[in-house]
């Protein structure tokens, strides 16, 4: 519970390096409890000690280190027994007491828990040449560590976020912007091990006076450097390159799209463009502009002149385009409204795409989420292999009458597939790294692993109402472990915001 978090290791006074697998030592170091039985067979076998003691081996370490991992696992047992003056007995026996009460009793509910169990017992096993070795070792607690077990995940409900209108995470750091009409708080961490409550809570700004406007969003610039509080009815975007740059449209400030430089605090240049649903940077000098009436209009500056903006590209969506996403590894654009999904290339005039919705005349705001994958194996072959990969083309909408589909136009006949009847799920969101899909309702949360498409989570309660589902949204980090995911539910009446983390097998709330 330290932070930083600390390690220690201690007791090592006689390591030394090895050569051939071997390491030579003129008497028997070690604790009794702790060593593997070829090493205990030489201490106790006085008849046939021989002059030289014979060499220990990496394996006898191996059988150390599982009987270690095993304590800490259930904090405090050995797995030779719980008598230590009987432990070194049982080596020499292989009476695996502990090892096999545990097996029977928590490894049966705890798929992981079972991994380790079985990990343990190849690591203590009683002949040397049957243990297993130190790579396979590490290869195996990597799968543990990382999320192995997709079946099971962790849900809590976090109190202190109740009443902020928009919750956004740093797009590297552990860092948690909240607002409302009134203040700004930031809560900050140093890893993810350290529990919500023990974040440090820190006011940037109180009094923001923006009456009776909340804050609908906040949105982080590229390298994080920079918050934008987009309130009322507000449309921005950050450059994706660039980080000082942004697009923004307000409604109360005339039909133009604002492009602004944050470094100087003043606006570049302006678009005139009417009833704008929505903007979005497609390249460092691009903006693509959607409208109400459904037209998507794409605009460049030159580049090394912004101040000049031309008209470049057209496309009719059709009805109500509201939303719109880019995928910079396919170099398409898809707008999503209240008819149907389009999917667009900037070298041609109409959608490489298109999925139509069965809508009702009654039913709007259909919400479509793009799954945005990372190591697909066919970087090496630039945008044509790209577009040929049907892993970049993976999108859920969910339909107000119907429920949530799955829709791949590369896949089953550019037909989609129905992933839920539930009809109150209204807000989509993949996590970063594409492994999860959450799909949020006023009653209801549920959480899909967006590779085998298989529902991990369902928080459904019928006698709360949450509200409406604003932000979803994932945490990420520097670590290169890209599974270090939390995701944040933000709803417009909070009864409370939701944390949720994949890595641990926890089944609670």
């Amino acid at each position: 519970m330290t932070t930083p978090v600390q390690m220690k290791v201690s007791d090592l006074s006689f390591v030394k390096k090895t050569r051939d697998d071997i390491f030579s030592q003129s008497k028997i170091r070690g604790t009794l409890l702790w060593m593997a039985p070829e090493r205990l067979k030489v201490l106790t076998d006085n008849e046939n000690k021989s002059a030289e003691l014979p060499d220990g081996t990496i394996k006898s370490d191996t059988f150390s280190s599982g009987c270690v991992f095993f304590y800490f696992l259930t904090r405090g047992k050995h797995p030779f027994g719980e008598n230590q003056v009987s432990v070194p007995f049982n080596i020499l026996e292989n009476k695996q007491e502990e090892l096999v009460s545990y097996k029977q009793n928590l490894a049966a509910d705890d798929v992981n828990g079972r991994i380790l169990a079985r990990l343990i017992e190849d690591m203590i096993k009683f002949k040397e040449e049957e243990r297993i070795g130190l790579p396979e070792v590490m290869k195996q607690l990597a799968a543990v560590l990382y999320g192995m077990d997709k079946s099971k995940c962790q849900l809590r409900l976090v109190d202190e976020l109740s009443g902020f209108d928009s919750i956004r995470s740093h797009p590297t750091e552990l860092i948690l912007a909240c607002a409302n009409n009134k203040e700004l708080i930031f809560y900050t961490a140093e890893n993810l091990a350290i529990p919500f409550s023990n974040w440090r809570k820190k006011v940037t700004f109180q009094h923001l006076n923006f009456g009776v406007w909340r804050v609908l969003s906040l949105e982080w610039n590229i390298n994080g450097t920079q918050l934008a509080a987009v309130f009322g009815d507000a449309v921005m975007d950050w450059n994706p390159t660039r980080p000082n740059l942004f697009a923004v449209y307000n409604g109360l400030l005339g039909d133009k799209v604002f492009v602004c430089d944050s470094s100087i605090g003043d606006v570049i240049t302006t678009i005139d463009c009417e009833n704008v649903s929505a903007v979005k940077w497609i390249s460092e000098n691009r903006i693509a502009v959607s409208s109400f009436d459904g037209t998507i209009k794409i605009f460049e500056m030159e580049e090394n002149n912004l101040t000049t903006t031309r008209l470049v590209k057209e496309f009719t969506h059709g009805k109500y385009c509201r939303y719109l996403e880019w995928n910079e590894r396919t170099q398409y654009l898809a707008s999503g409204g209240e008819e149907r999904i389009k999917i667009w290339s900037m070298d041609h005039d109409m959608p490489i795409y298109s999925l139509k919705f069965p809508l009702q005349e009654d039913e709007k705001n259909i919400r479509f989420a793009w799954r945005l994958c990372t190591g697909n194996g066919e970087e090496k072959g630039g945008i044509e292999m790209a577009r040929k990969s049907a892993k970049n083309f993976t999108f859920t909408y969910a339909l107000p009458r119907n429920g949530v589909f799955i829709w791949n136009p590369l896949e089953n006949g550019q037909q989609p597939r129905p992933l839920s009847e539930d009809t109150d799920l209204q807000t989509l969101a993949f996590s970063s790294d594409g492994r999860f899909l959450a799909a949020g309702g006023k009653k209801k949360l549920m959480i899909w692993s967006a590779e085998e498409w298989v529902q991990i989570y369902e928080l459904n309660n019928k006698h709360i109402e949450f509200g409406d589902p604003r932000n979803v949204s994932f945490f990420t980090t520097k670590s290169t472990n890209l599974h270090e995911n939390k995701l944040i539910v933000n709803y417009k009446y909070v009864v409370s915001d939701i944390f949720f983390d994949p890595r641990i097998s926890n089944n609670s709330t």
